[in-house]
């Protein structure tokens, strides 16, 4: 008689705590989550920035040896893959990208993420 007395005083006073606990865990999980997803968001922007810096670099490497009498085709041949191994489909794909506008936009939401950080 006795330990159940004690036993429903042990859970009376125990579910609380649990119910206490159980909540302290999820809220840890979810800033782990958007600690987790700024991480990713932030190197996902990198990663981004990156590759339109190459972009800008295999640009210019272009633009320096393009003139009107040379076909594109043969500027990529010649000059551009033997350093930067890229198909020609690549290349036309840089030479249509807004490089220095995306850098921009990149700029500007790294920027506002350490802000909010």
């Amino acid at each position: 008689m006795v330990l159940v007395i004690c036993d429903k005083i042990y859970n009376y006073l125990l579910m609380p705590l649990k119910a206490i606990l159980l909540l302290y865990k999820t809220i840890l999980l979810i800033i782990f989550t958007f600690l987790i997803m700024a991480i990713s968001n932030n190197r996902s922007l990198g990663i981004q920035k990156n590759k339109l810096l190459r972009y800008k670099l295999i640009k210019e490497l272009y633009q320096k040896h393009k003139t009107e009498d040379i076909p594109t085709t043969v500027v990529w041949r010649k000059y551009v893959y033997p350093v930067y191994p890229i198909s020609r489909t690549t290349l036309y794909e840089i030479l249509c990208t807004p490089i220095t506008s995306e850098l921009k936009k990149i700029e500007e939401l790294m920027l506002n993420q350490t802000k909010t950080s």
